[in-house]
This record gives C-alpha cells, sequence and structure tokens, in this order.
C-alpha cells in the first residue's frame, strides 16, 4: 500500500509539475484570450447561464492552464444541473486533482465535488498505452473521466490514424476499467523492381499538349462585318423613316382637328410613310438575319472556334418595333 501510495504521489507530482511547464510556455497572445474567455464566463455565470459560463472558463483554461479557470468550469457545471454538466464536473475534478496537488483550496473543491456528484454518474478509466481517448464523439483530455450512466462508445486513437473500438455500460456510482488493444501497425507495401531495368533518362519538363484539330473552313470575317455595317444602316433610315412618319402623323390629325376636313393627299402620304418604314424593318431584319448567319460561319483568327458563343435576342425598338440583339465570345 506505501509503495502504490508513493507511486500515485509521485505520478501526481510529475503531471503537476509538466502542467507547471506547460504554463510558462502560454504566449502572451494566449495569456490575454484566457483572460478575456474568463471574463466572459464570469458575466455569463453572475447573468445565471450556468452551461455558458462553464464552456468560457473551459476555453480560458485550453488557452493558460489555471486551477481558478477550472474550480469555476467545475462551480458552473454543478450550477447547471443535468446528468452530462455532473459528470463533467466530476471529470474536471479529477483533473483538478491530478494537475495541482499543491492547490489546497482548488482540491478541496474538487475532492467535495466528486463526493458529491459521484453517486450520480458513472467512473471510466481506460488503459490504452499511449492513446488519446474520444467519448461518444467528444475527445477526452485523459484516461480517467466521468460519464453518465448507460452504454457508451470508446474509440482509442494512436498515431498513423490507427484507432480501436469499445463500449462500456456505467453504473451510477461504480468504476468501470476498459483496455484497449493498440492495434497493430499497417505493413507498408514496397514496390519491387521487375526484369525490366529502370530507365535512367533525365526528365524532361512535360509540354503543354498542341491541338492538332484542323481548323474549320469558313468565311471571312469582312462579310460578317459588312453585314453589320448594312444591318446599322437600313436601321437607322427606318428610324428615320419611322419619325417622319410620326410627324406627318400629327400634322394630319392636327390638321383634321383645326378644318374638321380630310386632306386624302396628306393621308395618302402618312400611309406612304408608314409603308416605307415597315419595308425598312423588315430589311433590317432580313440583313440582320443574314448576319447572324455570317457570324456563325466565318473564320476567326486561330482556325479554332470552339470557344465562340453567340447569342441572339430581341429588345423592344423605337415605336413598339422588335430589334435584335447580339451578345457574343470569340
Amino acid at each position: 500500500m506505501r509503495v502504490g501510495a508513493f507511486t500515485a504521489i509521485a505520478s501526481l507530482t510529475l503531471v503537476g509539475a509538466r502542467s507547471a511547464a506547460h504554463a510558462q510556455e502560454v504566449s502572451a497572445a494566449d495569456r490575454t484570450a484566457a483572460a478575456e474567455a474568463y471574463d466572459n464566463g464570469t458575466r455569463r455565470f453572475l447573468q445565471h447561464d450556468y452551461a455558458g459560463a462553464a464552456n468560457w472558463f473551459e476555453t480560458a483554461d485550453r488557452m493558460a492552464p489555471s486551477a481558478l479557470a477550472l474550480s469555476n468550469a467545475v462551480r458552473a457545471h454543478q450550477q447547471a444541473g443535468g446528468p452530462e454538466h455532473l459528470a463533467r464536473a466530476a471529470t474536471l475534478a479529477a483533473r483538478i486533482i491530478a494537475l495541482y496537488p499543491t492547490d489546497a483550496q482548488a482540491q478541496r473543491l474538487a475532492h467535495r465535488t466528486i463526493e458529491q456528484v459521484g453517486p450520480q454518474v458513472g467512473h471510466v478509466t481506460v488503459s490504452c498505452g499511449q492513446c488519446q481517448i474520444e467519448a461518444d464523439g467528444t475527445m477526452q483530455q485523459g484516461s480517467d473521466f466521468f460519464v453518465t450512466p448507460g452504454a457508451h462508445a470508446l474509440v482509442g486513437h494512436w498515431p498513423g490514424g490507427r484507432a480501436n473500438n469499445a463500449s462500456v455500460q456505467v453504473v451510477a456510482g461504480q468504476t468501470q476499467s476498459v483496455e484497449i488493444s493498440e492495434p497493430a501497425q499497417q505493413a507498408v507495401a514496397v514496390a519491387t523492381s521487375s526484369s525490366t531495368p529502370t530507365s535512367t533518362s533525365p526528365i524532361t519538363p512535360s509540354q503543354p499538349p498542341v491541338d492538332t484539330t484542323p481548323s474549320r473552313g469558313g468565311l471571312h470575317p469582312g462579310f460578317f462585318i459588312g453585314g453589320l455595317v448594312a444591318t446599322a444602316a437600313i436601321g437607322g433610315v427606318a428610324v428615320w423613316s419611322w419619325l417622319d412618319a410620326t410627324r406627318q402623323n400629327s400634322a394630319l390629325i392636327q390638321n383634321a382637328m383645326n378644318t374638321h376636313t380630310r386632306d386624302l393627299a396628306m393621308e395618302q402620304s402618312v400611309q406612304g410613310a408608314e409603308l416605307r418604314t415597315t419595308i425598312l424593318d423588315i430589311a433590317a431584319a432580313g440583313v440582320g438575319a443574314v448576319t447572324i448567319g455570317f457570324l456563325i460561319f466565318t473564320r476567326w483568327s486561330g482556325g479554332n472556334d470552339t470557344h465562340r458563343r453567340v447569342s441572339v435576342s430581341g429588345s423592344p425598338g423605337v415605336g413598339g418595333y422588335t430589334g435584335l440583339s447580339l451578345n457574343g465570345t470569340f
């Protein structure tokens, strides 16, 4: 018994010394962040948000290990109540006992917490060598922790991505010891050389693939450009014709209102202007359609038209006439 007690005390002292050494390595930025997390935890505790306070106190401890932060996390979990919070409070209390054996106040809180909470939760100790324990999807910071009564899934993680599963049925107030065996190292496959000698020729940088697709035949771009010019010219004349017809029609209406008589000559002139405008619109549309055909079959520079994209859409034009809109990439 004395040898076992001495071993346990030596183990706890060694863990405490490692924690103190780790605390000295904490950067100034981590200490600042830990202080902010601690303040958030205090604020949440005063607002009676005990679950949120517990999370903030644990965050502060992770950034800068502290017996005070752990102690406040234990108090917050106890205040939050519920089996999961009580199990977490007991787990953190066990950490305090292991990490801070010389802090009398923290030790008293930890032992008192385990005495009060222990009968309501289950205690699990895992033996797996140098592994990290995952319990119900949550990574544990040690192999000694508390869980709610019932069935729990455990996973042991080793370096190299190796893992092994285990399950445990926990009874309130009792300790369950679980052993997770370490899986064997996976053999690394080594390729053996065949009888064919390996080429020792120097490696040359790969060249980009050369496009050997023959260029498609087609019309000269001048046809398309000429079609555009013709379409624009006829469209401009059509707009002028529509404006002229509109002006004559307005004059006809005004004259009829003033004289209360029909001017047959002016009516014929207006009808002729409207007919002229309609013919010009049809001509512009026809030339535009031919221009689109030129565009499709035009042979552009480079000879490769795989990236050509053309879209044609109608849009309302002047005076209610429909115009053509071309969009494309070449």
